[in-house]
């Protein structure tokens, strides 16, 4: 047995819990699984939570359960992503949570290099370093690494998805931190910056802990444009009254957080201007957020503007000349692959 096994064997919770989302995810589950099982920390639970998969992913998911005793499964209704989380979250019994989407990977020593780091530093959340997987051939460093030294957890965060994170189970349990139901987009969003709020603490891990796939296929790439934004704005309001609630008790949070709602806005004038955004769709989105954000002059100008700005950007990628001209000004640079897969 080893010595993660015996100190769970104490007190009957394991170090980790897992939480995976699944939906149809068969062409992807089985490397998400065996990145956990290869673990250098053993003392883990990994809960699938199966949410109304018709692909076979929640077959697959029982095999590991009958094989693995630490994997756990919960078959659902399709109701979402955020309920499925919130159902691995009441089901969760470690001491530490992380989350991992079923396309996704955990990179080897990730769960021991975050956990070793909170129990060294004390810190209700640590965060390591993601690496992005595009086209399925090369990871490139995410640079969206907490800063230290802020002075609130929030005003450290740059990154608001939930990958390469891990919370102490304490804090999400005692405030009743969950996902918002409704939401099917940036809910990972509002639930990091509720937690952060929460947490006193902030500690990194500098090394790769998870690699994040992008995959034109999955639900957030795949659904209808008018559908994702609609669910950006919801979260939107949702985070303008966190930074609200945060404003006299903690300034640095508070603007932490209306930061990254102006980057969100931002988001959301991307998906305006996509290439194969129809005018009748660019006309939609416009409607939605003079409809959402009527009576703030402020942020309907920041719209507009940004529209622009996005509109210009896409007609200089359309020329690589232009395009190295203007990296060239502003002094940035092509990422770097920094491996290779397989």
């Amino acid at each position: 047995m080893s010595k993660d096994s015996q100190l769970a064997a104490t007190d009957g919770k394991p170090e980790v819990s897992v939480i995976v989302p699944v939906y149809n995810a068969g062409g992807y589950l089985e490397e998400c699984v065996e990145s956990v099982l290869g673990q250098e920390l053993t003392d883990w639970e990994l809960l699938l939570v199966d949410d109304g998969s018709t692909d076979g992913s929640g077959s697959l998911a029982d095999e590991y359960a009958l094989s693995d005793s630490r994997v756990r499964v919960f078959h659902k209704q399709n109701e979402g992503v955020s309920i499925a989380r919130n159902l691995g979250l009441d089901n969760a019994r470690g001491k530490w949570i992380t989350f991992l989407d079923a396309d996704d990977c955990l990179l080897p020593g990730a769960l021991k290099a975050l956990r070793d780091k909170a129990l060294e530093t004390g810190a209700d959340v640590t965060a390591g370093r993601m690496w992005v997987l595009r086209d399925g051939a090369s990871y490139y460093d995410n640079c969206d690494m907490p800063l230290g030294g802020k002075p609130s957890v929030c005003a450290s965060l740059r990154r608001w998805g939930l990958w390469g994170y891990l919370f102490r189970s304490e804090v999400i349990q005692a405030h009743r931190h969950r996902f918002v139901e409704r939401l099917a987009f940036c809910e990972d969003m509002v639930f990091v910056a509720e937690c952060a709020l929460d947490c006193r603490t902030l500690s990194t891990v500098d090394k790769p802990v998870y690699a994040y796939t992008i995959n034109s296929s999955s639900a957030t790439h795949a659904t209808h444009i008018q559908v994702h934004t609609s669910h950006q704005l919801k979260a939107l309001e949702r985070m303008y009254a966190l930074a609200e609630s945060a404003r006299h008790s903690s300034p640095s949070a508070s603007k932490a957080i209306l930061r990254d709602c102006k980057r969100l806005e931002m988001f959301i004038a991307i998906y305006a201007v996509k290439p194969d955004t129809t005018q009748e769709e660019y006309r939609q989105l416009k409607a939605l957020c003079r409809e959402s954000w009527s009576g703030d002059r402020r942020r309907l100008l920041r719209l507009e503007a940004n529209l622009l700005k996005y509109r210009l950007r896409l007609w200089i990628v359309g020329r690589p000349s232009l395009e190295r001209l203007v990296r060239l000004l502003v002094g940035k640079r092509q990422p770097k692959p920094l491996a290779k897969k397989g």
